[in-house]
């Protein structure tokens, strides 16, 4: 470990925090630094009205479902976590045996619904969880959407969140953005993004520095405008970056 200004990250199985504090290098070397880049070659393109007709459609048609009674009721079961060890900890719940042995996702960060606003090469997806719809269970866990019978499936669970729409990023780098994880800055009003990148011999990652980027919401709101530019842009020193987080500004 060693310190460092300005950015802390940590490497895969660890975390990425624009902040001053403790830096984590891996493959690195300890005495490198992240440098500035022009932070006006990244702009965003917000379109939170993309699906209303069809999730209006939708809602009309199977009904919708509150987050409480969503996880009252859901027809896939949760573990207990009584004691993980840590200290402050009061109560928690794991996955099912199914869900946590065959789920083609991978988790890379941990938030709550106070921090959901609304991720990939393309930017991010955006949902509203006041509009999770109800499905019927009684399909397979291949089957997804209308069946000819009429009836809607999402592959044998009792709800679904709908995308209601995306924020598309654009660059005029040589390289797009490659969206790893995102965190919310309440003080700056903005997110930061961080790429997962490898120094070298990746085949489905980029094999070149990461980069962390800001963008700033509209003002007084925790939505972007139509078109949004970057108000600061990093490249950094470190690899196979699962995280990052920003705190006044920094």
């Amino acid at each position: 470990m060693s310190m460092k200004r300005k950015v802390f990250a940590v490497a895969a199985g660890a975390v990425a925090v624009i902040t001053t504090t403790v830096v984590a290098a891996t493959t690195a070397s300890a005495g490198s630094a992240p440098s500035s880049l022009p932070a006006s070659q990244f702009t965003l393109t917000a379109d939170y009205d993309q699906y209303d007709a069809l999730n209006a459609a939708l809602t009309s048609t199977l009904g919708t479902a509150s987050v409480d009674t969503v996880m009252k009721n859901a027809n896939h079961e949760r573990t207990s976590i009584s004691s993980p060890g840590v200290a402050g900890y009061k109560t928690g719940f794991g996955w099912d045996s199914t869900d946590n042995s065959g789920c083609h996702n991978y988790p890379q960060g941990i938030t709550s619904s106070r921090d959901a606003i609304g991720d990939t090469g393309h930017g991010m997806r955006v949902f509203n969880m006041t509009d999770i719809l109800k499905t019927s269970t009684g399909g397979t866990s291949d089957q997804i959407g209308r069946q000819s019978s009429g009836v809607y499936y999402a592959h044998n669970y009792a709800y679904v969140l709908p995308q209601i729409g995306t924020i598309t990023a654009n660059t005029t780098a040589t390289n797009p953005l490659n969206w790893s994880s995102i965190s919310l800055d309440r003080v700056s009003g903005s997110i930061v993004m961080v790429e997962y990148t490898c120094q070298s011999g990746c085949t489905s990652f980029p094999n070149r520095a990461p980069r962390a980027v800001r963008f700033p919401f509209t003002p007084g709101t925790h939505t972007f405008a139509a078109k949004t530019t970057a108000t600061e842009a990093l490249q950094l020193p470190w690899y196979k970056l699962n995280g990052v987080a920003s705190h006044n500004n920094r």
